[in-house]
């Protein structure tokens, strides 16, 4: 009996392991609909998707526009400040690291980066999403890494599209 009850333990763990699936945090997702307006005009000044900016800054931030990472990763994207010159010189621009604390920076030079990883990696949603939270080199070494950023990505962009990522 006691045999039986373990088997049947085991069996539900490994059911519950393999049937997980990262589900949106609505409440995450309120926080960014009020940046919904700024993803509208830069997804299409960059010919993306306004829900795939919208799902970025759950995972980002969750839509704090003063978040800091342990790493220095700032604003709704979480654009490193070695990254920023390269923004900067993508919009021909000269945007400071304290700039992007204003949402409307932090949207256009994460749609701008964005829009470059997929130019970068012919189009691949799924290689350019990772590569934003990896790097490019880190990707370009092992196009496995990040596959839980992915799948976070996908659920918030599932939860305001219907449609995932992955």
């Amino acid at each position: 009996m006691r045999r039986c009850i373990l088997i049947l333990i085991a069996l539900g763990v490994l059911i519950v392991m393999t049937a997980k699936k990262l589900k949106a945090d609505p409440l995450v997702a309120a926080n960014v609909e009020p940046f919904r307006p700024l993803a509208v005009v830069w997804a299409q000044a960059f010919g993306l998707a306004p829900e795939l900016l919208l799902a970025e800054m759950c995972v980002e931030s969750g839509g704090d526009p003063l978040a800091v990472s342990r790493v220095g990763a700032l604003g709704l994207f979480q654009i490193m400040p070695g990254t920023l010159p390269d923004i900067n010189m993508m919009l021909k621009t000269s945007y400071s690291t304290a700039d992007l604390f204003t949402p409307a920076v932090a949207v256009q030079c994460g749609a701008a980066y964005l829009h470059w990883l997929l130019g970068y990696y012919h189009g691949d949603t799924a290689l350019a999403v990772r590569a934003y939270f990896m790097g490019v080199g880190n990707i370009d070494k092992d196009p496995s890494q990040g596959q839980d950023y992915l799948e976070k990505v996908s659920s918030y962009y599932d939860f305001f599209t219907g449609a995932g990522l992955a």
